[in-house]
């Protein structure tokens, strides 16, 4: 008898030990990619990022975003600094002001909402990098606004890693720099952005997009009407992981849309086809 209890009692813990494993919980950091060598990981309230200084940018800029989180109270402060806990420092506002690019953030201010430290953070130039105000303020702000809508329907977290396409070695993107801002630091103005998401309940689905800086000068619900929103760019994480050489979530073992194309269409004229597993609209 006290042999079969044991047993019970012993059955039962593996049970929820085992349950514990699976279960994505605040330190699975699904969202962090892969580390190159070169690269510092620097781990704020709401993001981690990994700041480049040859080019004054983010490598990218990783977050967990749950639906608890988007009924915060906490709002924008606009205050632009350099990250306190990156050294040599970040770049500062001041080499953006007047060079008709917004700083745009990475990971959004509209997702920090939670956390007055969160909101605050989000305000670093780690997590800025220079945008055109018809990607920032149109097509961009809209994604974001579909991601969150997304989460708010949900009742799981998303994992999400966003940054500038730096791709110095791949064929279609290897010319990815627009040019230089900046008056105390050389910022490097991207070409391209992107923005990848999993969502781990169930079936692994993803889907991610690479999005031009340079868009027509027009308000978004005319470029809307003209081509379309942001899910004309959309396309697998795994075509994006080739394009960035980098795995955007490793610590996921099946690859992401792995049969689909592998690299954007940038065209404005021309929309992505893709099997994507995760439609945000």
């Amino acid at each position: 008898m006290r042999t079969s209890r044991i047993l019970y009692i012993w059955l039962i813990s593996f049970f929820l030990w085992g349950f514990s494993l699976v279960k994505h919980d605040s330190n699975s950091r699904l969202e962090i990619p892969t580390v190159a060598s070169d690269e510092s990981l620097t781990i704020h309230t709401g993001y981690t990022t990994s700041y480049n200084h040859k080019f004054h940018i983010p490598n990218w800029v990783a977050y967990e975003l749950h639906p608890s989180e988007l009924n915060g109270i906490n709002e924008r402060s606009d205050k632009f600094l350099p990250d306190p806990l990156i050294k040599p420092s970040t770049c500062n506002s001041a080499d953006y002001t007047k060079t008709g690019y917004d700083r745009g953030h990475m990971a959004p201010a509209g997702d920090m909402t939670w956390s007055e430290t969160a909101m605050k953070e989000s305000f670093f130039m780690s997590n800025i990098c220079p945008q055109s105000p018809p990607l920032n303020r149109g097509i961009w702000k809209d994604l974001e606004s579909a991601v969150r809508n997304y989460v708010k329907n949900q009742q799981h977290p998303l994992f999400i890693v966003t940054g500038p396409v730096i791709s110095e070695n791949d064929p279609v993107y290897n010319h990815w720099q627009l040019g230089i801002i900046g008056k105390t630091h050389r910022v490097t103005v991207p070409k391209y952005f992107f923005k990848a998401v999993l969502d781990t309940v169930g079936i692994d689905k993803s889907v991610a997009y690479i999005i031009p800086n340079s868009l027509p000068n027009v308000t978004f619900q005319e470029y809307k009407s003209n081509y379309g929103g942001h899910s004309r760019f959309r396309i697998t994480v795994d075509s994006l992981e080739r394009v960035l050489n980098r795995n955007l979530f490793p610590k996921i073992s099946t690859k992401l849309g792995s049969n689909e194309n592998q690299n954007a269409k940038l065209d404005p004229k021309n929309k992505v086809e893709s099997k994507i597993g995760l439609i945000i609209e």
